[in-house]
């Protein structure tokens, strides 16, 4: 087993193909700043260049799988880094060198960027108690593209409600609404997480590239699609365009 481990995000193989990307600020649920961020691109890199692994699991320590954006931790525009820029969270997990999938094992709470995080990832396995949230619009901020992800699994009617109104859902009705691949009792997440895994990594890895990479680019679309709907003043920078 090796692993790359920053201040914030771990990566570590496994002899099983099976990796894992850990957040690792469980002091604040695992919210996220600028150097998480820039943490996490690094965790990504090595599990793309990692030639062990087919596949990662990406879990949050602690309580929670993310919490968000940490707000307390808000540069002013202009000054952020590239590499630690939030609003890329889009780009770096759909725009890679490799097409090798990730699975999100959610529990605790998924909010906002963590919610953001488990709709990009390529699987999820939730707990039944994980709370979800899209609470952008308590903020003044255009929750779009969370709606254009959530109407292109659970309907226009689902998103909309949960967008306009940031209410918390449950990760049993999430798995009933197919928003993640499936929600299982707290006890037996890790279990469940751990057995998807290793299903995927038993496949043919082209044939499984081939398929993440055609998720991705619809993905990208749907982000893009997001920006381009979304008002003037209220959104982030603009996404990388599908390639």
């Amino acid at each position: 087993m090796s692993s790359a481990a920053t201040e914030l995000v771990t990566y570590e193989s496994g002899d099983d193909g099976v990796g894992r990307i850990t957040l690792r600020r469980d002091n604040v649920l695992n919210a996220v700043n600028g150097a998480m961020m820039g943490d996490l691109r690094r965790a990504l890199d090595a599990y793309d260049e990692d030639p062990t692994t087919r596949v990662a699991l990406l879990s949050g320590s602690g309580r929670a799988f993310c919490a968000g954006a940490d707000l307390r931790d808000d540069p002013p525009a202009g000054s952020v880094e590239p590499a630690e820029d939030r609003s890329r969270l889009a780009e770096i997990f759909l725009i890679r060198e490799q097409y090798k999938p990730i699975v999100a094992v959610v529990h605790g709470h998924a909010v906002g960027m963590g919610l953001h995080m488990a709709l990009l990832s390529d699987f999820a396995v939730c707990a039944d108690s994980t709370k979800f949230r899209a609470p952008e619009i308590h903020y003044g901020l255009n929750g779009g593209n969370y709606w254009w992800h959530l109407q292109s699994r659970a309907g226009d009617a689902f998103a909309m409600d949960v967008v306009a109104t940031g209410r918390v859902w449950f990760g049993r009705e999430a798995g009933e609404r197919g928003l993640v691949t499936r929600s299982v009792s707290e006890e037996t997440l890790g279990k469940e997480a751990d057995q998807l895994g290793h299903v995927i990594a038993e496949q043919p890895p082209a044939a499984m590239a081939a398929l993440v990479e055609t998720r991705r680019s619809a993905l990208r679309r749907i982000e893009l699609e997001s920006w381009h709907t979304r008002a003037r003043g209220l959104g982030r920078r603009h996404p990388a365009a599908p390639h």
